[in-house]
Formats: structure tokens, C-alpha cells, sequence
């Protein structure tokens, strides 16, 4: 029989190139987190301390990574704690706004010489 991974293992495993995700939590824990760490009360203090140092859109993405992961960890019969995490783990999206240089501010740009040295 094979061990159950821990849930760093497990998060490692199913998403590799998006690890600054659990590294958010770490932080956040203080320390490495583990299936039993994640119940509502964890994870509602996780979401509304994410919310306060990034902004919303990173937020929301942030928490889609962890609902698919949960959703996924759920449905192959691992055991936490947390039964709203897909309440808990939501920001609003922020209105971004777009901004784009014209042909004459790229001119602008490369002709410009420093006045210091």
C-alpha cells in the first residue's frame, strides 16, 4: 500500500509550475501545511490575509488553483477538514486599467538621453 503524500506532495505533484501558491499558504501557517491545517476557519483566515498583501485578480487566481486542487484531492477520497472551502476561497475581480504607449512614446522613450551620468 502506498503512503498518502502529504498535501505538499500532493500539491507538488498536480501543480508543479504553480508551487508560489503553496508557498502563500506556508507563509501564511508559518510553516509547511498539511491536510489537517485545512479546515474553514484556516482557510477563511487564509483567504481574508491573501486578500490584504495582493491584489484581486491575483487573489482569484490564487484561489482557482486551490478549489480545482481541493475539488480534485476530494474526489480522490483524501480527508480534510474544510467543507466551504469554494465559499471561503473568493475575491471580486478589480476593473484593470489598460494603457498602451503610442508610436510616439516608443519614439519618445528611445530617443530619450539620461541627464545624469
Amino acid at each position: 500500500m502506498t503512503p498518502t503524500p502529504t498535501f505538499k506532495q500532493y500539491f507538488k505533484r498536480k501543480y508543479p509550475t504553480k508551487f508560489q501558491v503553496y508557498n502563500k499558504l506556508y507563509e501564511y501557517n508559518e510553516g509547511d501545511v498539511d491536510w489537517i491545517n485545512l479546515t474553514d476557519t484556516f482557510l477563511d483566515g487564509f483567504a481574508d490575509w491573501l486578500k490584504d498583501i495582493i491584489c484581486s485578480n491575483s487573489a482569484r487566481n490564487y484561489f482557482s488553483i486551490l478549489n480545482t486542487l481541493l475539488d480534485t484531492a476530494h474526489k480522490a477520497g483524501y480527508s480534510f477538514q474544510s467543507t466551504n472551502y469554494r465559499d471561503l476561497l473568493k475575491a471580486k475581480s478589480d476593473k484593470v486599467a489598460k494603457t498602451w504607449l503610442t508610436e510616439k512614446d516608443l519614439k519618445l522613450i528611445e530617443e530619450y538621453v539620461p541627464q545624469n551620468d
